[in-house]
C-alpha cells in the first residue's frame, strides 16, 4: 500500500515538473519571438537613378531596349547625355539613330547640327532623313540649311515635306529661291507645303508666286495661297485676296478675312460678323479673332458681346472671353460703364407702368 503511494507521488511530481518546464519553455520561446517583433524592417533600395538607368539599357543586346533608353535621354533633357546620344548616330540599327536624332532635337543641341545634317543628306533610311529635318528644326543652325535645301530633292514624300516646313522656320534668305521653285513645281502636296514654309518666311518678295496660285485649279492650293499671302503681310497680297472676300468657299472666305486682319484692315469685319454666327466653333472662334484686330465700337464689339454671352461651347467661350477683352482694350472701352449700361436696360425692363387709377 505504502509502495503504491509513494509512486502516484512520484507519478503526481513527474507531471507537474513536466508541466513547469513546458510552462518555462512556452514562456522562453515567447521572449525571443517579441524580440524579433521589435526589430526595424529593412529599408527599402532607393529607386534607381533615371539618368544611369537610361545609360545602362543603351548597352542591351535587345534593340527596343536600347531605343527606349535613347528616347528615354532626350525626355530626361541632361545636357550629359548628348555625347552618348551622338554616339548612336552612327548605330547599325536605323530606329536606334532616328531615336537619338529626335533626342538631340529634344535637347536642343547646336553642336549635332553639322552630324544631324550629315544623316539627313547620306542617311540609306528614309526614317533617319526625315528624323533629321524634324530635328533641324529644333536646332536653328544655319550650317544645317544647304542641307535642307538638297532635300527638297529627296526621294521621299515625308522626307522633302519635313525639309521644306523646316526651311520655313529657318527664316533663311537662302531658302527662298528653292522654296518659290517647289511651289510653282511637283505634286500638289509638295506645292502647298513649299507655300505654307514661304508664308513663314514672310519675305514680300515670295508675293508673286503666292498670287499666280490664287488662280490654281487646285482648291487646296488656293486655300495655302492665301493662308500664305496673309502671313506675308503683303499690300500687293491683300489688292490680289479681295475678291476672295466674296468667295463661295466658306474656309477661303474665312481665311481671306483673317489675312486682312493681319494688317488691321476693316474689310475683314463684315466676313468676321457673318462667321460669328457659324454652327462650327472653330469658325466662331476665329471671327472672333478677326474682331479683336478689326472690329468697331458701332457692330464689332456689340456683336461679339453678344455672341460671348450666348456660347454654348466651354472652349470657344474662353476664345470669345480673350477675344472680346482684346477689342475692348483696343477700343477702350470702360468695362464698368458698360456694366452700369447693363444695370440701367436691366431695370428699365423690369419697370411695369401702373395702371391708371379708376376716377
Amino acid at each position: 500500500m505504502i509502495k503504491r503511494l509513494m509512486i502516484s507521488f512520484l507519478a503526481a511530481g513527474f507531471l507537474c515538473a513536466g508541466g513547469g518546464f513546458a510552462l518555462l519553455g512556452a514562456q522562453g520561446s515567447a521572449a525571443p519571438a517579441a524580440a524579433g517583433a521589435e526589430k526595424p524592417a529593412p529599408e527599402a533600395a532607393p529607386p534607381p537613378d533615371p539618368y544611369q538607368q537610361a545609360l545602362t539599357e543603351l548597352k542591351a543586346e535587345d534593340v527596343s531596349v536600347r531605343r527606349m533608353a535613347a528616347e528615354n535621354l532626350g525626355r530626361l533633357r541632361n545636357q550629359e547625355a548628348i555625347p552618348h546620344l551622338t554616339n548612336l548616330l552612327k548605330d547599325e540599327n536605323a530606329m536606334i539613330r532616328a531615336t537619338a536624332v529626335d533626342s538631340l532635337g529634344l535637347l536642343r543641341s547646336p553642336d549635332s547640327a553639322a552630324a544631324i545634317a550629315k544623316l539627313l543628306v547620306d542617311d540609306p533610311s528614309p526614317q533617319v532623313r526625315q528624323a533629321a529635318a524634324v530635328s533641324l528644326a529644333y536646332l536653328q543652325s544655319d550650317e544645317a540649311v544647304d542641307a535642307l535645301i538638297a532635300a527638297l530633292n529627296d526621294a521621299e514624300d515625308g522626307v522633302r515635306y519635313a525639309a521644306t516646313r523646316t526651311l520655313g522656320l529657318t527664316r533663311s534668305p537662302k531658302a527662298l529661291k528653292p522654296l518659290m521653285d517647289a511651289a510653282e513645281k511637283g505634286s500638289s502636296g509638295m506645292m502647298r507645303s513649299a507655300m505654307g514654309a514661304l508664308g513663314q518666311l514672310r519675305d514680300p518678295a515670295a508675293a508673286p508666286v503666292l498670287i499666280k496660285a490664287l488662280a490654281s485649279e487646285d482648291r487646296a492650293i488656293r486655300l495655302e495661297a492665301v493662308k500664305a499671302l496673309g502671313q506675308l503681310r503683303s499690300e500687293d497680297g491683300l489688292k490680289a485676296l479681295k475678291a476672295f472676300l466674296k468667295s463661295d468657299d466658306e474656309e477661303i472666305r474665312l481665311q481671306t478675312a483673317l489675312a486682312f486682319s493681319f494688317l488691321n484692315d476693316a474689310s475683314a469685319q463684315p466676313a468676321a460678323l457673318e462667321f460669328l454666327k457659324h454652327d462650327n466653333p472653330l469658325y466662331r472662334q476665329e471671327a472672333a479673332r478677326i474682331l479683336a484686330a478689326v472690329g468697331d465700337l458701332k457692330q464689332g464689339f456689340p456683336s461679339l458681346q453678344k455672341a460671348y454671352d450666348g456660347e454654348q461651347n466651354v472652349y470657344a467661350k474662353k476664345n470669345l472671353e480673350f477675344n472680346l477683352s482684346q477689342l475692348k482694350a483696343r477700343l477702350g472701352v470702360d468695362e464698368k460703364q458698360e456694366e452700369k449700361k447693363g444695370e440701367k436696360k436691366g431695370e428699365k425692363k423690369g419697370v411695369k407702368k401702373s395702371p391708371k387709377a379708376h376716377e
